[in-house]
């Protein structure tokens, strides 16, 4: 057995169905008890091929003929690496690229039958699945559980081929076995020695197995530091692959077909070639969408690069690689590049816009202002003028001058009167 598949299986986190969890961890038990297993290489069962619009067997994907459908197959375990004849995610996300760059290949089915496995690859070929420039349909023919439900849900469209499937699984869990008694039984005595500083080294695992002060099994420093993260991290990726999912689903349960796709986890029920008939019709939509769009950019990856150049032009899918597109790199990463400072303009402009709009508010106020104080001395006027006046004598009103300046200026104000 390749001790990389013993080093990921023992020593990483894994997104899996518990009951299938519990088969893997009886075989790992015979391996740490020195049991015979089987260790004969096996070679990797055939994972790629290629079958036509009618969902027929054509032969590998180098012998596809136009419009043909790639077939990959995600079987067992979800490993990283290639184990007990299955294919891993590194060599699944290789075929994937395979089938992108392969003109005669329009679309692509995933085939899906598994439990779940490593978190380490999930969401490597989950991501490289959602950013296909081909769409791909996962066909689920028996399980799509937990680290398979996030690879799943990354697709364009999920068909079940069964009632019966099983479907869901969206949750965390960490389980092992405590060999310490067997190991005691041989005579066999493990230690553990740590350096001053490392304090925090293997902690929550300590802790669970209870090699702490007080010898009690302690998950919480388990649950905090690596399941609580980890299931968030998975929830955020459905929920983004997945955003009219029932909000019920993120509490690890698994669905049968028909309820998994009354809580939003699957499209369909129905035929392997309906699948297959599923992706070509979203390829030819794709396509369609494509030949609206002047030729313009030749990359297998536009829609992932030039995002505002495409948002631009208004096309927010997936742009076949076969497109006969013309423009050099460097110059659509030159409109890339003034699109975006004129975003930045647009909002400058926008928040111009907005303090004048507060101006012209501060304005339109003070005018108001002004012409409720000149209606208020308009009115005071009228009074004053309305008023009636006591008559006095003319010896009464004339003022008593000090010095001829003060007399002078009296008659003035006497005179206006």
């Amino acid at each position: 057995m390749d001790i990389k598949i013993l080093l990921q299986a023992f020593n990483s986190p894994w997104l899996i169905n518990p009951e299938h969890a519990q088969q893997y961890a009886l075989f790992a038990a015979r391996v740490i008890a020195g049991k015979e297993v089987e260790t004969k290489e096996e070679s990797t069962k055939e994972y790629a091929w290629a079958v036509n619009a009618a969902g027929k067997r054509i032969g590998s994907m180098q012998d596809a003929v136009e419009s043909g459908v790639a077939v990959l197959s995600l079987q067992g375990a979800v490993m990283k690496y290639d184990t007990c004849g299955a294919a891993g995610t590194q060599t699944l996300i290789q075929a994937l690229q395979a089938a992108n760059d392969n003109p005669a290949i329009a679309a692509i089915i995933l085939q899906i039958d598994s439990p779940g496995g490593a978190v380490d690859g999930t969401e490597a070929f989950a991501s490289a699945i959602k950013n296909s420039a081909k769409p791909v349909v996962a066909y689920i023919s028996g399980m799509m559980a937990s680290a398979a439900m996030w690879i799943g849900s990354a697709a364009s469209l999920r068909v079940a081929s069964s009632s019966t499937d099983i479907i869901g699984s969206i949750g965390t869990m960490a389980a092992w076995n405590d060999y310490s008694g067997y190991l005691q039984q041989l005579g066999i005595k493990q230690h553990e020695v740590y350096a001053t500083s490392s304090t925090h080294k293997n902690l929550p695992f300590r802790e669970a197995n209870g090699k702490n002060a007080e010898g009690a099994n302690n998950y919480e420093p388990l649950i905090k530091t690596w399941l609580d993260p980890l299931n968030s991290v998975f929830h955020e990726a459905i929920a983004s692959n997945l955003p009219e999912a029932d909000k019920s689903v993120f509490n690890g349960a698994t669905y049968l077909a028909k309820e998994a796709k009354s809580k939003g986890l699957i499209d369909k029920l129905g035929s392997f070639s309906m699948a297959v008939n599923e992706a070509l019709k979203l390829a030819q939509a794709t396509t369609a969408q494509a030949a609206t769009i002047p030729a313009l950019i030749q990359n297998n990856h536009t829609n992932m690069k030039w995002t505002k150049l495409l948002a631009f032009i208004g096309i927010g899918t997936a742009i076949s690689s076969a497109q006969d597109i013309k423009l050099e790199d460097t110059q659509a990463d030159s409109i890339e590049a003034a699109l975006a400072e004129n975003e930045t303009l647009k909002t400058d402009l926008q928040t111009a816009q907005d303090s004048l709009a507060a101006i012209t508010a501060d304005k339109v106020k003070l005018q108001e202002d002004l012409q409720a104080a000149n209606n208020r001395i308009t009115t005071l006027e009228l009074q004053d003028a309305t008023a009636p006046k006591t008559a006095v004598s003319k010896q009464e009103a004339e003022p008593v001058a000090t010095d001829a300046a003060e007399m002078e200026f009296q008659k003035e104000l006497f005179a206006k009167l």
